[in-house]
């Protein structure tokens, strides 16, 4: 397969997008993103760097210029897209990654804070909370710590600190830190462990926050 001078081009200039979509999808916590929601928060993540950067570029010309017959000038990317110019800036690509980073980061907080959802909240537009599942949204709240993890198939009881989770369609995992192990039925205390690792199907137990 060839591809043209301008599809390479192209290509390149959605480098930036693609690293910070790949940065947000790896460090919030979100349902699986299907191709076509990659490449099109790749598109918007890219355009809103080379944006920013075009905005940075601008400023500068204005502070050289000291605001006196000044003229603004467009990115050398734009050219390439728009007017079909073959030359790329690499300045304005490493620029635009750096950028790039920098927004990924900002946009992760934004996701993992629920700012969208809690401002949809606050003026009463949505009751959503987010994109992740309930489980994940619960054990990432700030007052849960300690809990409770009532195993009913296997008759166990587990108190410990929660370390961290992860999930996919069938399972959950669940790591604990300084856990104390009881049975199920009458809450007998068996033995105390350093850490356990929890994998189970979300209908075989209960998480509860106690009181303390």
């Amino acid at each position: 397969m060839e591809f043209s001078d301008f599809t390479i081009r192209l290509i390149i200039i959605l480098i930036p997008g693609a690293i910070a979509t790949l940065i947000i999808e790896s460090i919030t916590i979100h349902k699986s993103w299907s191709h076509l929601r990659f490449i099109v928060s790749s598109i918007i993540l890219g355009g809103t760097s080379f944006g920013i950067l075009q905005l940075l570029y601008w400023g500068f010309q204005l502070y050289q210029s000291r605001c006196i017959d000044i003229k603004f000038e467009n990115l050398q990317t734009w050219k390439s897209i728009f007017k079909n110019e073959n030359a790329l800036n690499p300045i304005e690509i490493i620029l635009s990654v750096l950028i790039s980073i920098a927004l990924s980061y900002c946009v992760s907080y934004i996701i993992q804070h629920k700012i969208l959802f809690k401002i949809a909240k606050r003026f009463n537009v949505s009751r959503k909370y987010g994109d992740d599942s309930l489980y994940s949204h619960y054990l990432n709240a700030d007052e849960v710590d300690w809990v409770y993890v009532r195993d009913k198939t296997n008759g166990m009881t587990y108190l410990g600190q929660v370390d961290s989770w992860s999930e996919d369609d069938s399972n959950k995992e669940l790591l604990l830190r300084n856990v104390t192990v009881f049975k199920y039925e009458n809450s007998d205390e068996l033995y105390k462990i350093k850490q356990i690792y929890l994998k189970f199907h979300e209908r075989d137990i209960i998480i509860e926050l106690p009181e303390y």
